[in-house]
């Protein structure tokens, strides 16, 4: 912590009178133990905040006036409050008439104590710090970017990172209104999280001024500061909206402006009540490291999620762009109406946002098919879910790094697949109503997780705290192994939970889970189903049907979070023939999810599972046929060099029906289907088959391209672009550094970062790897960059290279609040040299940070999982190359 220790002045509360000071030689303030990571005393209570800052986006620093009101409960001997890497200049306490300084105590992780004299005594308070900041280019706190040789300042303040612009209680239990002032350079534009109220000119700066806000917590707060374009929204039922970007750019928001509004009204329509706030500005910020975040009146996204082109958009950027709208909107009532207290709670803001932006998708898009990926996405989460290292979703909070560790796959996703689980369990209308009654009853306010269990246990009459509680306070997915037994009419399921576990796992077993469960059995030419709530490690099912069923399937619905296994001829009659058949498509994409999973935990023989594989190589829909194709990059990495051949053309043989009903190349008003599968087949016959028809089109595009940008569909540059560096020399490397200094559109930008990082040519990628380290790159961009090398062990090889020599300027780069989460950089490997290449790196001390040994950890096991997964699918290999 860079805080100057002030000359200290200091007077008894007691004594002085008016705002004397006095000069004590030598001041006997009281120590305190001052730890940021420490969660704060209730005993001092902020109650509004008072923010002037002084922005150039153009300096390396910014000042800062903040004053705080605050009721203290009872005398304490000091203060503790958050601030980090802020030079004070002024700290001190004001009571009434009475102004003493602070004594400055910097403690660890960015906690700051002030001390004083005489003892605080209980009442109502104004602490005032004057002082400067750092105004660097690590897109945290308040930071500036430089975007065509113009400078602007955007702030993201979540988690931790409030006190990096003002000294405050930087706790999300801590709700005050704000008042903010911020002068700017003459000419230059302000936004804040309220309406501004008046400007004015003094000197050579713009002073702006904004309406006093509703109840925030520190981490909703935020500003935009710059030669800002503004596109106006008007009005949404009453709301101005608009979309601010980067001079010139604001033009590429009409497409969001335009279907914003569909998305704010189904919002307020599901929670039954309007837009919680004065106004809604949406940013778009060239450098960002979060993807969209739901500051109040002020949600900040990635230019690529606002900015596009409306002449030349793919469904891709606009389902992208839909759905965190939708998200981030969701948290304007759920996150910033009602705010966790605390970060365990991380998952009723994600989990829930995570939620809402799939159902909302699904009301306004239905063409989008958002159901069938959330059925998709169960299974990723569950793997993420089946880590020894994987935290209950109501995560414990030790220190500052499991803070950040919680906004993860397992408070979004599993988060989100537990609401959709328990909103069938309950039904939809009463889930909402309970929803309803936790907001009203919460507003301006916090609430927990137990606030919204009892709010829906009181509307729905259901032991919800209980069942939903088991999901919510123990890692881990249930594994249902389910038996079928038939006498006479009577037809009973019996039922084993244990936590579903990949093979060779060292995971513990958690559980049991109260699991709602709904089971769907023919009933001649109808599928009737059952619902019941399985509780304890053995229950038993009985299904109300008038004959003993052909077969059963233990997931209608598709909802359930959860694992399960059958008896292997009930299996086969699910997998196979007339039943299969006749199943929809989220219930196609649920059976083969399991099956995979099944094979993951070696259940299963990998015959099996590759057979099955085949078998949805063969279906239609852009989630199967994706399904099967991610089965056969598996399959790739087992294949042995005296057997690539016959996998090749094994590949070629399952890949080509699709290339040809698909093509390269959008046609005009294609199904949203085919759009979206397209980019996933092309690749897969690129990379698996090896077709040089394929390479030969990319290289032509891609030259097209470079030559008249608006001659190639972003979609197709989005796809050409890398398949073209695969196999590219160095005339073309040039062309991509110069679409990414140039390109119209962010979309075009990035295609263009992953083309670079796409190139084979050990110097080629290299010297692309290199560019991060220039002002063309951006920090958020890193790992669209290195991504692409992944792929491949060869490429891999020398991006891992590329990071441990430059390790130190990659981290100067992106900032040491990012460093806990660069083990996964060693992802790619799957070889015990890799593995111990990966733990040996990270073990030096210098390249520790709280919460990476977790990180760490979860990417030892991928490795571990991933040999194992190339023995498993190697015996099976001869059953798909025959």
């Amino acid at each position: 912590m860079k805080i100057r220790m002030l000359t200290v002045l200091c007077c008894s509360l007691a004594a002085c009178g008016g705002k004397q000071r006095v000069e004590v030689a030598a001041p006997t303030a009281p120590a305190l133990s001052v730890d940021g990571n420490a969660r704060l005393s209730d005993n001092v209570v902020p109650t509004a905040y008072r923010l002037a800052l002084d922005i150039d986006p153009s300096k390396e620093t910014f000042l800062g006036t903040t004053e705080i009101d605050i009721t203290v409960k009872a005398q304490t001997p000091g203060i503790i409050v958050h601030a980090e890497d802020l030079k004070m200049s002024n700290a001190v306490l004001v009571t009434g008439d009475v102004e003493v300084p602070a004594e400055l105590q910097p403690g660890e992780n960015n906690g700051l104590g002030l001390s004083f004299l005489a003892p605080v005594a209980p009442g109502k308070h104004t602490l005032k710090f004057t002082y400067t900041a750092g105004l660097d280019e690590v897109p945290t706190g308040l930071y500036r970017v430089n975007e065509a040789d113009a400078w602007y300042a955007f702030t993201q303040f979540e988690p931790l990172e409030a006190r990096q612009a003002f000294p405050s209680f930087d706790e999300p239990k801590f709700k005050t209104p704000f008042d903010v002032t911020i002068r700017v350079p003459a000419g230059q534009l302000a936004f804040a999280n309220t309406p501004e109220v008046s400007r004015e000119t003094v000197g050579d700066r713009d002073v702006f001024t904004f309406a006093t806000s509703k109840p925030l917590p520190t981490y909703l707060v935020a500003f935009a500061v710059g030669p800002l374009d503004v596109l106006d929204g008007g009005d949404i039922d009453g709301t101005p909206f608009r979309l601010i970007a980067t001079k010139g750019n604001a033009a590429l928001g009409q497409f969001m402006v335009d279907n914003t509004p569909i998305l704010l009204r189904t919002l307020t329509e599901y929670f039954g009540q309007p837009y919680p706030y004065e106004k809604l500005d949406v940013v778009a910020v060239p450098n960002f490291s979060a993807g969209a975040m739901e500051n109040v009146g002020l949600v900040t996204f990635r230019e690529t999620l606002l900015l596009l082109d409306p002449k030349n958009m793919s469904v891709q950027e606009k389902r992208s762009a839909m759905s965190v709208m939708a998200h981030e909107l969701a948290h304007m009532w759920f996150g910033n109406l009602v705010t966790l207290p605390w970060w365990e709670d991380i998952w009723l803001n994600e989990g829930f946002a995570t939620w809402m932006a799939a159902r909302v998708l699904a009301q306004v898009m239905p063409e989008l098919e958002s159901r069938v990926d959330n059925v998709d996405s169960v299974g990723w989460v569950i793997g993420a879910d089946s880590r020894a290292q994987a935290r209950p979703i109501r995560q414990k909070i030790a220190h500052g790094g499991d803070i950040y560790n919680a906004f993860g796959a397992i408070a979004y996703g599993k988060g989100a697949a537990v609401l959709r689980l328990f909103e069938a369990w309950l039904g939809e209308d009463v889930f909402r109503d309970g929803v309803r009654a936790y907001l009203a009853k919460h507003q301006h306010g916090t609430g927990t997780t137990e606030s919204l269990l009892e709010s829906l246990g009181e509307v729905s009459d259901k032991p919800v705290a209980r069942a939903m509680g088991s999901f919510l306070d123990q890692p881990g997915a249930p594994l249902l192994t389910i038996s079928k037994a038939c006498t006479g009419d009577k037809t009973t399921l019996s039922v084993e939970q244990s936590r579903y576990l990949p093979a060779g796992s060292e995971a513990d077993q958690t559980g049991p889970w109260e699991v709602p469960v709904c089971v769907a059995w023919p009933d001649g030419r109808e599928t009737k189903s059952h619902c019941t709530l399985v509780s304890g490690k053995t229950a038993t099912i009985e299904l109300p049907a008038t004959k003993c069923p052909d077969w059963y399937y233990p997931n209608a619905g598709q909802v359930g979070y959860y694992r399960w296994s059958t008896e292997d001829a009930n299996l086969a009659k699910l997998m196979d023939g007339r039943a299969f058949a006749g199943f929809d498509t989220q219930t196609k994409v649920e059976i083969f999810s399991n099956v995979e999973a099944l094979s993951r935990a070696e259940v299963i023989g990998a015959d099996r599972y590759l057979a099955m594989l085949v078998k949805m190589s063969g279906e239609s829909h852009r989630t199967l046929v994706r399904e099967a194709i991610r089965g056969l990059y598996g399959i790739d990495k087992a294949v042995p060099a005296d057997k690539r051949a016959a996998f090749q053309r094994v590949a070629a043989k399952l890949l080509k029906p699709h290339l040809s009903r698909l093509g390269f190349e959008p046609t005009a008003g294609e199904a949203v289907d085919r759009s979206l599968l397209r980019p996933t087949v092309v690749e897969a016959a690129a990379f698996l088959t090896q077709d040089a028809a394929i390479t030969t089109w990319a290289t032509a595009t891609t030259e097209r391209f470079s030559k008249q940008m608006d001659s190639v569909p972003v979609e197709t540059v989005r796809l050409a672009l890398p398949l073209a560096a695969w196999n590219a020399e160095a005339s073309l490397w040039l062309s991509y550094k110069l679409i990414v200094d140039s390109a119209p559109t962010p979309a075009i930008r990035v295609a263009a970062i992953n083309g670079l990082g796409s190139f084979r040519e050990p110097q080629l990628l290299k010297r692309s790897l290199d560019m991060f380290f220039t002002t063309s790159i951006r920090s958020q961009d890193m790992w669209s960059l290195i991504g692409p090398s992944f792929e491949r062990d060869e490429t891999f090889a020398i991006t891992w290279a590329w990071f441990k020599e430059n390790f130190e300027q990659i981290v100067e780069k992106i900032g040491n609040k990012s460093v806990p989460r660069l083990p996964s950089v060693g992802s790619g490997f799957c070889t015990p040299e890799g593995r111990k290449e990966v733990a040996d790196f990270f073990a030096e001390p210098g390249r520790q940070k709280p919460g990476q040994d977790q990180n760490l950890a979860n990417t030892l096991e991928g490795i571990d999982q991933c040999m194992r997964r190339r023995a498993y699918l190697a015996g099976g290999l001869d059953s798909i190359l025959k």
